[in-house]
Order: structure tokens, then C-alpha cells, then sequence
């Protein structure tokens, strides 16, 4: 065999196991891209309707309605939000050997669960836990990784541990010109300037106003789709103070659809306007400068 065969040889040889090399890349590299995605939801087309984080049940009750843990309306866009969270969740790495011991430890110590359904079909079960600026996550078969969302720094496991001021609806008035039944906006220290909405079969009147701007009412009906409380205050021992002492607003409003009924009873502070939701007998607080646009009187849609 002359030396010129033996190098063409050898060239085909290692042609040949470069070749089966990078075979075996391939399909471990698609391997690797396959399970980066194993903690995300990959069907897009999945409608969600039920989402469990720790002790905390997120469930749809209909169109664009949810629940929080079937007591509280949630903020629909929140909703929203999580689902596309969901949808972009990857593996980071692998956890080490060497770090095993503490992740399954906090996993153990501090986990959250997370169910998700759509209908009876469960699309994710894992539990997450925090160490350090990552969160860990855990099949049921006892596998660990590091997750994320590429091209962002959320910290997933403080956006998905539920904070109940977040994620709750904060719309305790909530209506619009084509569903208002009827609303009262009394000043018990002022009935002058005290007025009430009704729909009379055309449009809307003002009682006691014969030239009605149609324009301003419209206005000022339309902008309760934005009617929003800063918070719910937990202690009742406000609430109870509150009620002690006379409001100096009572917003009533009623609707063409019923869970959006709702009585507002409004008392200033130093720095907010305090609240007392009827549905809900909660203590709220309001920013200031958002409720000068509703507490307005009754002269205000009078038609020049």
C-alpha cells in the first residue's frame, strides 16, 4: 500500500467518524432543546382555566372572569399575563450534583406547586423554590433545574408567589352608558349637590335637571370603567373606626349585570380617601386626585 492510499484512507476514516460525531451532537443538542421547554406550556392553543400556586387557586368563572380561591374577582390582564409567563419558561442549566442537597432542601422548606389546567387536563406540574437570585424547579420525578425567561431578569418565583393586593380586581365601581341601571352619588352633609343617574328607555337623566348636557353625563359614566382603589386594607379595626363616623360620600350604583353591584362609602383622610366597599364590607384607600373627577355635583351637568 503506498503511502499517497494510507493519507486517503485516513482521510475518509476521519471523514467517516467526524460525520457520526456530529450526528450524535445533533440529536443530543435537540435532546437538550426539547427538555429546555419542559417547564413551559408549548401548546399555545391550550385554553387555561385553572391555575394552582401553592394553597392559592386562580379559576376562571367565565369570559375574562376569574376567582382567586373562589372569594375575590382577579385582575383579568394579570391573568393574561401569567398564562404568556408560562409560555416562555425554560431550563437554564441542570442542577449540579454538588448542589442538589440545598436546592431540595429549600424545595422542601419553601416550595410553591404549580398546577395548571385546561379543563381536566393538567398541561404543567412542577414546585419551584428560591436560592439565592434563581429559582429551582423540580419535576414529580425528582428532577432539578434552574429556570428563567430568556432576555429578562424576573425573578419568577417572587411573580408567581401570589400576593393577594396584586392580584385582586380592583374595580369596586365598575359600569358603563350600556350597562347602568341606575347610580346615586349622595352627599349626606350637601343634598344640593347630591344628584342620581337613571336610564329612562332613551338615555340617561339627571332628576331635578331639565337641560341636560348628554355629552358630560356620558363623560362622566364612562370613566367608572376606570374606577379603581389603591388597596384593600386587611385590619377591620379601620373598617369598624370608619363606621363609626358619618361618610362623606355614598356612591350606589346598580347594573345590568349584577356582580358589578356595589355600594362605595367615602371618607377623607390626611394623605387618601378612606372607603368602605359594601360587597365586600372591606376597608379600601383611594388616591385623591383620582376621585376629584367623580365627586362632582349635580349642577356640573346642568347644559350651559
Amino acid at each position: 500500500m503506498t503511502s499517497k492510499l494510507k493519507i486517503l484512507i485516513g482521510i475518509n476514516i476521519a471523514l467517516a467518524i467526524g460525520v457520526v460525531l456530529s450526528f450524535q451532537t445533533s440529536e443530543s443538542s435537540s435532546t437538550l432543546d426539547m427538555n429546555t421547554r419542559v417547564f413551559s406550556l408549548n401548546d399555545t392553543t391550550l385554553t387555561i382555566t385553572k391555575i394552582q400556586l401553592g394553597e392559592d387557586i386562580l379559576e376562571t368563572k367565565g369570559p375574562e372572569q376569574w376567582m382567586l380561591n373562589s372569594t375575590y374577582p382577579v385582575n383579568a390582564q394579570r391573568i393574561e399575563s401569567l398564562v404568556q409567563l408560562f409560555q416562555k419558561i425554560e431550563v437554564k442549566r441542570p442542577v449540579g450534583d454538588s448542589f442538589k442537597a440545598e436546592v431540595e432542601k429549600e424545595l422542601a422548606r419553601n416550595p410553591i406547586d404549580i398546577h395548571v389546567f385546561s379543563g381536566p387536563t393538567e398541561a404543567l406540574n412542577y414546585k419551584i423554590a428560591k436560592q439565592g437570585n434563581e429559582t429551582y424547579a423540580s419535576l414529580p420525578d425528582g428532577q432539578l433545574f434552574s429556570i428563567y425567561v430568556p432576555g429578562t431578569y424576573l425573578d419568577l418565583y417572587t411573580i408567581l408567589d401570589i400576593d393577594e393586593q396584586d392580584w385582586r380586581d380592583k374595580r369596586v365601581l365598575l359600569t358603563s352608558w350600556r350597562t347602568l341601571k341606575r347610580m346615586e352619588v349622595k352627599y349626606p352633609g350637601d343634598t344640593e349637590n347630591s344628584f342620581t343617574v337613571e336610564f329612562d328607555s332613551v338615555f340617561y337623566k339627571v332628576p331635578g335637571i331639565q337641560q341636560l348636557d348628554s355629552a358630560k353625563l356620558y363623560a362622566y359614566i364612562q370613566q367608572f370603567q376606570t374606577f379603581r382603589v389603591e388597596e384593600f386594607v386587611q385590619r377591620s379595626s379601620l373598617r369598624d373606626s370608619l363606621r363609626r363616623q358619618q361618610a362623606m360620600c355614598i356612591i350606589t350604583l346598580n347594573d345590568l349585570y349584577r356582580e358589578q353591584d356595589n355600594e362605595l362609602l367615602l371618607y377623607p383622610g390626611k394623605d387618601v380617601f378612606y372607603g368602605i366597599s359594601q360587597k365586600t364590607n372591606e376597608a379600601v384607600t383611594l388616591n385623591r386626585n383620582m376621585l376629584r373627577n367623580f365627586l362632582v355635583s349635580r349642577k356640573e351637568f346642568i347644559k350651559q
